[in-house]
This record gives C-alpha cells, structure tokens and sequence, in this order.
C-alpha cells in the first residue's frame, strides 16, 4: 500500500525545528520611519533553576525585524517558521525584570536563526514542475 504523500510530508516536518510568530509589534527608526517586528518563541525547554534545584519550563523568545505590512504581520501570527532562537555573546547590558523591578547585567541576546533550506530534507520527494505546479512523488520504500 502506498504511503499517501501528505502524511508522509505532515510527519517529516514534525522532525524539524520551528518557533512560532505570537504576536507583532510597530517600532519606528531615528529618523521616524515606522516597521513592524514579529515576537517569535522558540520550543518548550525543561531547565533546572540554580538557586533552587527546582525544574521548570520556558521558551526562548526574540524579536524578528520585518518589511511586512501590518496586514502580513497580522496574518503570520500563529504561524510557525523552520529555525530555532538561539542565545547569542553580546556586549554587556543593563536589563530590568519588567515583573520585579531587578536590573541585572546581561552579556547574551537571543536571535532567530532560520533553516537556511526548510525543504532541504525534502529534496527526493518534491519537485517543481515547468508548469509552475509542483509535484510531490512518493517514497520508495
């Protein structure tokens, strides 16, 4: 019996890594221009406190500048995206916990890093056609 192709596809993209658009935001440049970034998450990551021992979970989060209309923004929330966020060595900074107040000295920023070719894993079994359809074949087992 055939592998039906959709879900042979639908369990392939489950092994790769995604963060998804929660939201959209408008920030605007010096000289007063106005752009849109999208607030992205990473996976659930399990982590053990050091000053506790105790484990809990979070996400990694970012912030992706775009060109997007507030439209397009609008549209990507909820989606997601192949990449990962990933905890990148700046120069130190000052942070205040929006929720305690406390200004700590940070030297890391998390940034999206995106699957340089998402269809990579994918390249036997689609193909782009002349006609501008594409065609998915089935995997021979």
């Amino acid at each position: 019996m055939p592998i039906n192709s959709f879900n042979f596809l639908t369990l392939k993209t489950k092994d790769l890594i995604m963060v998804q658009v929660v939201n959209y935001q408008t920030r605007t440049t010096e000289d007063g221009k106005q752009f849109f970034i999208l607030n992205l998450e990473g996976e659930v990551e399990f982590v053990k406190s050091e000053t506790t021992g105790n484990t809990y979970a979070t996400v990694k989060k970012c912030n992706l500048s775009t060109t997007f209309s507030e439209l397009t923004c609008k549209r990507l929330v909820g989606t997601e995206l192949p990449g990962k966020i990933t905890k990148v060595e700046c120069k130190p900074y000052e942070y205040a916990n929006p929720a305690t107040g406390e200004v700590m000295t940070l030297t890391h920023r998390y940034e999206y890093s995106a699957d340089e070719n998402p269809m990579s894993e994918f390249k036997e079994f689609y193909t782009p056609s002349k006609n501008g359809k594409h065609e998915i074949l089935e995997p021979t087992i």
